[in-house]
């Protein structure tokens, strides 16, 4: 018997998946959601299921497609809240329960279908296109009109502006297709346009807008790293003085003492002084890590309370580490995407002379930012050691029995907010959430989490740079995501500038719960108390 012979199995031919689909048009009253059972048998895609809906349950529903292989672009929508071409996301990657609505951030026409002009009108002028006439001749239709090849990938598909955090605050954000689209256009040889580009995108919600939380890179259907643009033309306005004004004191703050709060490098373990015992200086003593510790956690007073917490945890668990005391300085992974490159250098220079003084076997942060850096690109000047995060660490030290957690905070509700630069960057998403197990605490997700996380609106220097016009936050946005989950005690994160953002961002919206750093959980639950 051939394959297309062989009988359905009793599974497929009658399984149906559940599909909520949003349901808009302008004349009504409002948005609702209609539900209907699809069968799986004939529905491969979900596009599928929605051509199904269409042609036996209701012909009204509207959803724009053309090409139907991931190349027009058409079909972009949002599935279970992930941003999607739906004539390639497969309904068996999915679960039974499918939730449809429209691409976010631009104006909805009717049901799942966007208004795209917003879109097509941020990219910039000229289009980034070149004539196939110019590069190959006999390519020409036979009708001998021009035809055009597109420069870049991009098929214009959107995804990537619903994705965006800076999008959904600033609704005048031109929007990472276009900024990649303007990068292309500094490439061509004959662009006698690059002033131009280039004051376009320096133009306030253009290049600085981008936190480089790579929400972009991650959803687009056609694999774009939109990130190199943006950082090379953030690169150009440097070298040109366009910046911020509060980012250009920031920048001469990491030149001059090497952090970007100013402060003179004596003052970067003053923090240690609240310890009742003494931290080794690893370019005296032989320890088995050194901690790295960041700007943030050195300098700003509530992460420092973090900074003792976890080291009076390490130091109970006789674990070997120490620090680099005044010869730390910023490992420099947002002054790079600032497009500061000679500072980043000079600042990867010191920071690798001193840890040649030291003699140890790892590195840990409590900085996702630094992590980043100096686990994917100090190797490449020379950094050979292994690099981890403090909840890699803690969760290394709970399993080997050296740090034991008691669950003491059992009725506990906390919800958990992943780093970009912790999740997105570097996939680490388990090591907290174990801890946060380990102390009894329930833990309730939002909807957006682990590496679909979303950004808090710090990252790629903005958190130096004046605030953009235009609507909530994103760190505001996070919060009111955290408020729907209902009674939470505790906002938890895992990164420094998330504890100032969110801090900021829960007391301005008046939220109940605390935002607080995962060493506060984990402080009681060592202690047994809460």
């Amino acid at each position: 018997m051939s394959v297309i012979e062989q009988p359905r199995s009793q599974e497929q031919a009658g399984a149906t998946r559940h599909l909520k689909i949003y349901r808009y048009a302008p004349e009504d009253a409002g948005a609702r959601y209609d539900e209907f059972e699809v069968p799986v048998e004939g529905c491969k895609t979900v596009f599928d299921a929605l051509r199904w809906i269409q042609l036996h349950c209701d012909p009204s529903l509207s959803l724009r497609h053309s090409c139907l292989h991931a190349s027009c672009g058409t079909c972009g929508v949002r599935v279970n809240g992930h941003e999607v071409l739906a004539c390639v996301c497969e309904l068996a990657d999915l679960e039974d329960e499918i939730r449809v609505e429209p691409l976010a951030n631009m104006p909805a026409i009717t049901d799942v279908v966007v208004d795209m002009s917003p879109f097509y009108e941020r990219l910039p002028d000229p289009h980034p296109i070149i004539r196939i006439s110019e590069v190959l001749p006999d390519a020409l239709p036979p009708n001998g009109l021009d035809a055009y090849m597109r420069l870049e990938d991009c098929i214009e598909c959107a995804v990537c502006v619903s994705a965006c955090p800076i999008a959904a605050s600033a609704t005048d954000f031109v929007g990472p297709a276009a900024l990649a689209a303007a990068g292309r256009l500094l490439e061509e040889p004959r662009g006698s346009e690059r002033e131009e580009v280039l004051a376009w995108a320096g133009a306030p919600h253009g290049v600085w807008d981008c936190t480089t939380c790579m929400a972009c890179v991650q959803v687009c259907p056609a694999g774009i790293d939109h990130l190199p643009a943006i950082i090379d033309m953030r690169r150009a306005l440097v070298e040109q003085g366009d910046v911020d004004p509060l980012l250009a004191r920031t920048l001469q703050n990491f030149a001059v003492q090497g952090n970007s709060y100013g402060r003179s490098a004596r003052t970067r373990a003053r923090w240690t002084k609240a310890l009742d015992f003494r931290i080794p200086d690893a370019r005296t003593e032989p320890v088995e890590y050194v901690w790295f510790v960041g700007d943030f956690a050195s300098f700003d007073e509530r992460v420092t309370l973090a900074s003792q917490r976890l080291a009076r945890m390490l130091h109970e668990a006789e674990v070997s580490f120490g620090l680099l005391y005044e010869g730390e300085r910023s490992a420099g992974n947002d002054v790079r995407r600032i497009g500061e490159e000679g500072l980043f250098e000079a600042l990867v220079e010191h920071n690798l002379s001193v840890l040649g003084q030291a003699e140890f076997k790892a590195i840990f942060t409590t900085d996702p930012h630094s992590l980043n850096t100096l686990r994917n690109e100090y190797p490449q000047y020379g950094l050979d050691t292994p690099v981890y995060h403090y909840t890699e660490l803690l969760i290394a030290l709970v399993t080997h029995g050296a740090v034991q957690l008691t669950p003491t905070l059992k009725g506990t509700r906390v919800t958990y907010h992943d780093p970009c630069y912790l999740a997105r960057y570097n996939h680490i998403t388990d090591p907290p959430r174990e801890l946060i197990r380990a102390t009894g605490c329930e833990l309730v997700e939002m909807p957006r989490h682990g590496v679909d996380t979303f950004c808090c609106g710090a990252g790629g220097g903005r958190i130096w740079m004046s605030e953009s016009d235009g609507g909530e936050r994103p760190s505001e946005q996070r919060i009111r995501e955290a408020q729907a989950l209902g009674d939470i005690d505790y906002f938890v994160v895992s990164c420094p500038k998330d504890l100032t953002m969110y801090a900021d961002a829960a007391n301005t919206i008046g939220a109940e719960f605390e935002v607080v750093e995962l060493t506060t959980l984990l402080e009681h639950a060592v202690a047994g108390e809460m």
